[in-house]
């Protein structure tokens, strides 16, 4: 039982919802003192033509303030959008954020290939030259960074076009690979011989 002693001090929405059952509770949304920022960016977003790239600049007019300075409220403005209207945006380096053409939605998956990628090799770079500096490192710890190095291997490895393009048959791809499927074709891409 809690003591009712410190109930006063609680918030008055903790002490409220204490009197909802579970599925109101659940059903009662936040409100963010940003939710006025984020629907303005979101409005400034749902008008970009398919193609089109919004400036930096354009975005701060929307907010009222430089919207560099605030990135999350893009962020969420974006991935509202995204979830609502089915839009797909993606960042121009310096200049803004652009609306993508249904052709290039791919292009999502492939450049976040390649920042796994590098992402992957830096790590495993990392800790090699940890491990080479450290002064007697104990045995479990070696193990465990040579199991992580080799686990970012693999995903160095399968996330390549080329592995992909070998994994993968595109006439046969009408939804997501299962993944038994998928590993499947990178075992035959490392050149396993996978008996039926």
């Amino acid at each position: 039982m809690r003591s009712r002693r410190f109930a006063a001090l609680r918030p008055a929405s903790h002490r409220a919802a204490s009197l909802l059952n579970a599925t109101e509770v659940s059903s009662m949304k936040t409100i963010s003192p940003f939710d006025g920022d984020i629907a303005a960016l979101a409005e400034r977003l749902r008008q970009t033509s398919i193609g089109e790239t919004v400036t930096y600049e354009s975005l701060d007019g929307a907010l009222g303030r430089p919207v560099r300075a605030h990135r999350y409220l893009l962020l969420k403005a974006r991935d509202r959008v995204e979830r609502e209207d089915g839009a797909l945006f993606v960042s121009v380096f310096r200049t803004g954020i652009k609306r993508l053409p249904v052709a290039s939605y791919a292009s999502v998956g492939k450049g976040t290939r390649k920042a796994i990628r590098r992402k992957a090799a830096r790590a495993s770079r990392r800790m090699a030259n940890g491990l080479e500096h450290a002064n007697e490192a104990p045995g479990e710890v070696v193990r465990a960074v040579l199991k992580e190095q080799s686990v970012l291997g693999l995903i160095q490895y399968a996330s390549r076009d080329s592995t992909m393009k070998k994994m993968l048959n595109d006439e046969a791809i009408t939804a997501p690979t299962p993944l038994a499927v998928a590993a499947r074709g990178l075992m035959t891409a490392l050149g396993v011989k996978i008996e039926d």
